[in-house]
């Protein structure tokens, strides 16, 4: 039995650390990316570049051209800039709220992260798993986070574009490929409190192999997708908070992308509400927590669920993290 035990612990390992590499190393390619967009938007001529009004008017008007009876008519007129296509330089009356919001909550899961690996849970799959999945969406928010304090120019300056998409892609794939084996840290713990369902190292294991391959067939569709842009808030209201957000999003979101979390939401609720009648009230208050938060923050507008969607995410892995350290 201890053979076979450590023969699964030893399959489950490699299939999480496939993944794990899969999230860290491997990019999409496909149709022309919003790096295309943000090259042609770069060779544009600056203003400083273009002919003065001299060289401009005089072939229209003949003779030499008094620039300072020009300039009144040239301030008072307005350059029109649909958002969509361009971003303000950070100023004095950008709001930075949202953006340390982001920051905030990669800070509280990097304490979350700390305490994982200081603890003393046994670091089985669902702990390491718990463990790899805080930092991913750490580092999510955190990416988030600068965007509009570092990179408030990414969508007309090339070298600001090129990096911060370097920069997402790893919150994308990590954070798509890392959430689905916290299926394996429910399982613990339900298992620990005692349900039946979850008993036995063959549901451990077939919870390990379902992750991996929604973590794996997730991040081929993504591969193999026209890939990243920056996010267009056009359509949102105007006193949206996430218009003070610059990040990168999917070209062509698809309803597989979150799957996985809507999965997770209802497992952990299911674990907490069947472990609710028993000696682990506690366990089982947590566990409904993390369910209910994912699936309450994700019911709103989009413009909202920007917010409300991650700070749910941060409050679902705190709870786990709790119930886990009363059971386990």
């Amino acid at each position: 039995m201890k053979g076979m035990k450590k023969i699964v612990n030893a399959i489950t390992c490699a299939l999480l650390f496939k993944s794990v590499y899969v999230a860290a190393f491997v990019t999409p390619h496909g149709r022309p990316s919003a790096q295309t967009v943000a090259t042609i938007n770069n060779s544009k001529p600056s203003l400083s570049s273009l002919p003065g009004p001299e060289s401009m008017l005089k072939p229209i008007l003949g003779g030499e051209v008094n620039v300072e009876n020009n300039l009144v008519s040239r301030q008072k007129t307005k350059l029109y800039v649909n958002k969509s296509e361009q971003s303000p330089t950070l100023g004095a009356g950008d709001n930075l709220l949202p953006s340390i919001f982001f920051l905030l909550s990669a800070g509280s899961l990097g304490k979350l992260a700390f305490d994982i690996y200081n603890s003393s849970l046994p670091m089985t799959i669902g702990i390491w798993s718990l463990f790899f999945t805080t930092i991913a969406v750490g580092y999510d928010n955190f990416i988030i986070g600068l965007g509009k304090p570092f990179f408030s120019d990414a969508e007309t300056n090339k070298k600001q574009f090129d990096l911060l998409k370097v920069l997402s892609y790893p919150r994308f794939t990590a954070h798509a490929v890392l959430v689905p084996f916290l299926y394996t840290t429910g399982a613990e713990i339900g298992r620990a409190v005692g349900i039946s369902w979850l008993e036995g190292d063959f549901i451990q294991t077939l919870l390990i192999v379902a992750a991996a391959a929604l973590g794996i067939i997730s991040r081929v569709r993504f591969v193999n997708s026209p890939g990243i842009e920056i996010a267009d808030t056009s359509d949102s209201p105007a006193d949206a908070l996430e218009n003070d957000l610059l990040w990168f999003t999917y070209k062509e979101p698809e309803f597989l992308y979150i799957v996985p979390s809507i999965i997770l939401s209802l497992f952990n609720l299911g674990i907490g509400v069947a472990a609710f009648g028993g000696e682990f009230r506690g366990v089982a208050i947590w566990m409904i927590i993390s369910g209910v938060s994912v699936l309450y923050g994700n019911a709103k507008p989009s413009y909202v669920t920007r917010f409300t969607g991650n700070l749910a995410e941060v409050v679902m892995l705190w709870a786990i993290y709790e119930a886990a350290s009363l059971v386990l």
